[in-house]
Parts: structure tokens; C-alpha cells; sequence
């Protein structure tokens, strides 16, 4: 069994990260968060309530996700939620 060195592991970590950031155009980190917050809109579209949809999408902190939400979005989640509802009711 051949054990990596700590150094060794550490630069294929960065090696993955550098491709992970060519394919995708992002880091993981933001990949992910960018990724829960499109989920996001799909529960609040549904009526899910702001806090639930956190919990849902892996944010711990209701006033962080709000906070992602709207940086990404340029609304709070709230009228997100409010706007989307009354485009499918008023279908």
C-alpha cells in the first residue's frame, strides 16, 4: 500500500480544486452554495416557508441564507416567495 505524503496530498488537493475551477468557471465552495440557493427558489415557488427552505437547502442559519439569497438574487427570499406565487396563481 503506497501512503501519499502530506505534501503529496495537499498539491493533488489543489490540482483538483485548479480543475474543478477550469470546468465549472467557480470554486466548489461557491458551486455548492450557488447550487442550494437555485434549489432554494424551487421550494419557495412551492410555498415553502423562508425557514423551512433554509433547513431544506443545508443552511443552518435562516438570516445567512436570506442574506446569500438576496446578494445572489437581489430580493430577500420573503419576496421572492410572494412574487413567484402570484405569477403561478395568476396563470
Amino acid at each position: 500500500l503506497h501512503l501519499l505524503s502530506r505534501r503529496q496530498r495537499q498539491m493533488c488537493i489543489r490540482d483538483r480544486h485548479r480543475s474543478f475551477i477550469t470546468a465549472c468557471g467557480t470554486s466548489p465552495g461557491v458551486y455548492i452554495t450557488q447550487y442550494r440557493l437555485e434549489r432554494a427558489k424551487e421550494f419557495l415557488k412551492r410555498g415553502s416557508s423562508v425557514k423551512n427552505t433554509a433547513a431544506s437547502c443545508g443552511f443552518l442559519d435562516p438570516l445567512y441564507f436570506s442574506k446569500s439569497f438576496k446578494a445572489s438574487f437581489g430580493m430577500p427570499p420573503s419576496e421572492y416567495k410572494r412574487t413567484s406565487c402570484n405569477k403561478i396563481n395568476n396563470r
